[in-house]
């Protein structure tokens, strides 16, 4: 019974979705996106996002 319950735990974990999975990420972002409008020819732009981990948790960024 042990085994089919691990089975059954790892196919659902399968097909979770990944828009679910990114979804507590994402509250932890003050904005999710930002618009420069025009930008002229070779300046510079830059926005910092503000990431503020509101888990218990460590929280390991991989990749932007």
């Amino acid at each position: 019974m042990r085994g089919k319950s691990l089975v059954l735990c790892c196919l659902l974990a399968g097909l979770a979705s990944p828009v679910a999975a990114q979804q507590w990420a994402e509250k932890m972002f003050d904005s999710l996106q930002c618009d420069f409008g025009g930008v002229a020819r070779a300046s510079k732009v830059e926005h910092r996002f503000v990431v503020k981990n509101i888990y218990k948790e460590d929280v390991h960024i991989a990749g932007v």
